[in-house]
């Protein structure tokens, strides 16, 4: 089965993260409208000193496949979300850092309704997108313990998002791959249709 999701990273403009977790349940039934989007999953870093410029939170929207994200672009929910969070609080509470389509390879971070309790590990890593590399992060996680495990593989570029969880130490960097952040996140929800 195809697994492929958006994930979007943003910052809480005002710390108010509360508030935040508040709008994003009213902004993913909203989007939870469209037929395509199966499930979201909420996390909110945990991490008082992460590496780089980890997101104050991700969110990741599962669309199952490419052609459903396609069309969720297009669509009249789409655009309603987008004004709506304009009129809202988000608009000023929430600054978007990263908005990425993926592949999800191997195992679900969410789903089963106790797979995103964490804290998870979550490393963003850019560089050349290849098989060899996604057996050696596989291998990485299955060595270090990893209660669970999931990678994202960039639709569109050499970008890779590897979700571990109960790993108490940030994953080595696998080569070729360069680290572009990492953080601790604690799962805070999840929603299904």
């Amino acid at each position: 089965m195809e697994c492929f999701v958006n994930v979007v990273g943003t910052r809480v403009v005002d710390g108010d993260h509360a508030a935040a977790l508040r709008w994003y349940a009213d902004h993913v039934h909203q989007l939870l409208a469209f037929p395509g989007l199966r499930a979201a999953a909420l996390y909110r870093l945990a991490d008082a000193d992460p590496a780089g410029d980890a997101p104050h939170m991700l969110c990741v929207y599962d669309f199952g496949t490419a052609e459903a994200f396609d069309a969720y672009g297009r669509s009249d929910v789409f655009e309603a979300a987008a004004r709506d969070r304009m009129a809202s609080w988000g608009r000023d509470g929430i600054a978007i850092a990263s908005r990425e389509p993926y592949w999800r390879l191997y195992r679900a971070v969410y789903g089963d309704g106790a797979a995103v309790h964490g804290p998870w590990q979550v490393h963003a890593w850019t560089g050349p997108v290849s098989t060899a590399v996604e057996r050696a992060i596989a291998a990485s996680a299955l060595a270090r313990g990893a209660a669970a495990h999931a990678l994202l593989r960039g639709a569109a570029h050499g970008a890779y998002l590897s979700f571990e969880c109960g790993a108490v130490a940030p994953a080595p960097v696998p080569e070729p791959l360069a680290l572009a952040w990492h953080g601790a996140y604690d799962g805070l929800c999840t929603w299904t249709r």
